[in-house]
């Protein structure tokens, strides 16, 4: 999953996504996680945590790079 598709995917509140192997859980702003879901694209990766702000800045920075921004 693209940083794109994370933001476009993410449910309302979110703060955060934790991958581990092959699987991500949201990170919600209350503290809590949701549901395991699978995405092949995530296997064998060690387990990290990602920041919503970190996410929307690669993906600003992205489209700046390919010309996007506005």
């Amino acid at each position: 999953m693209t940083n794109q598709e994370l933001l476009a995917n993410a449910p309302e509140g979110w703060t955060g996504i934790y991958i581990s192997d092959g699987f991500y859980r949201w990170i919600m702003e209350d503290g809590t996680q949701s549901n395991l879901i699978s995405n092949e694209a995530y296997c064998n990766a060690q387990g990290h945590e990602r920041c919503r702000d970190d996410i929307e800045r690669i993906v600003y920075l992205e489209s700046v790079l390919k010309g996007e921004a506005a």
